[in-house]
């Protein structure tokens, strides 16, 4: 359909060639562009529009299939807590609150938010579902101990990057070997979740790692083309691992063995990197921020349980009590 409405030029696809459900569309859109001038944007803008605005102005793409496909000819002013609550129930149904909250509050708040600055809407705020806090798991010194010696290299070197870095998968995966100074043990890290670039330390026990790998040219971990393939891999790892400790307890009952926990990358990585800078090395909240791996204060204090704080450790100073025989 083309023409022009109230000065304003149309040139749109009415999405069909049957002649009498197109004339209804274009009959519907002559409306809405007259709703628009005799009562402003507020009243006729889609969530459709809004997400046109949003990606026009570097809105992120990502995660916005299923808020469009739910919401996309709503008007905004429709768009309410009540309405995104029920869309992110019929949507989806078998996830945990904070993966919702991930893939539907966070861009649907995202998309309104922009939509709001454009005029589009009044501005909105959208309550989150509650996640109950879940303490971040890690993995040991020996933990490793148990798990490198059955590991191939290429899996074992990628497992030793992790924890002593910090690095997301995501991260490690699309490292390349001219972001890495072998001089001054440093790596680049180019691509990170929240586009803040850094430079990351590498200690001896990642150089020598490291060195171990036969190339010099691309992709550093070009085994690997994803994050999953490197968790299945840890995942036979440790299966193979239990397999093997089962059969040792069947055997030797006498010398006990604990099994393994399958950890992801990401506890092997972020989770376990956290910890051992905070346990071993020391250093507080505020200084871990000056890693640069984190940007913000509340990612780093869940970690703060895995360490005696110093004022806890006062304890110290208590004054003792002794047992007297009645």
């Amino acid at each position: 359909m083309r023409g022009t409405v109230r000065g304003q030029d149309v040139y749109e696809s009415t999405g069909t060639s049957e002649r009498k459900v197109a004339e209804h569309v274009a009959h519907k859109r002559e409306t809405e562009i007259w709703d628009c001038f005799l009562h402003g944007r507020k009243q006729v803008s889609t969530f459709a529009d809004a997400i046109e605005v949003y990606l026009t102005h570097d809105g992120e793409k990502k995660f916005l299939k299923a808020a469009f496909d739910y919401f996309g000819r709503w008007k905004l002013r429709d768009i309410d807590q009540t309405a995104v609550d029920k869309g992110a129930r019929a949507t989806f149904k078998n996830h945990k609150n904070s993966s919702i909250n991930r893939l539907w509050y966070d861009p649907i708040s995202a998309v309104m938010h922009k939509a709001a600055e454009h005029g589009l809407c009044e501005y909105k705020r959208f309550k989150k579902l509650k996640i109950k806090p879940v303490p971040p798991k890690w993995a040991t010194p020996a933990y490793f101990e148990t798990f490198w010696p059955y590991c191939n290299d290429n899996l074992r070197i990628i497992t030793t990057f992790l924890p002593y870095t910090g690095c997301r998968i995501t991260e490690v995966l699309s490292l390349n070997w001219k972001d890495i100074d072998l001089e001054k043990k440093t790596a680049f890290i180019k691509t990170t979740k929240t586009g803040v670039s850094r430079s990351v330390h590498l200690p001896d026990i990642v150089m020598n790692a490291l060195l171990e790998l036969p190339h010099r040219q691309g992709r550093v971990f070009s085994m690997y083309r994803a994050k999953d393939a490197v968790n299945r891999a840890i995942r036979r790892t440790v299966e193979r691992i239990n397999r093997d400790i089962q059969h040792h307890n069947h055997n030797h009952p006498d010398q006990p063995k604990e099994e393994l926990e399958y950890l992801s990358t990401h506890k092997l990585g972020s989770h376990t990197y956290a910890t051992w800078m905070m346990r071993y090395a020391g250093l507080n909240p505020r200084q871990m921020l000056g890693t640069g791996r984190w940007q913000d204060i509340k990612s780093v204090i869940r970690y703060t349980h895995t360490v005696a704080s110093e004022e806890g450790q006062k304890a110290d100073l208590l004054p003792g009590a002794t047992v007297k025989n009645p």
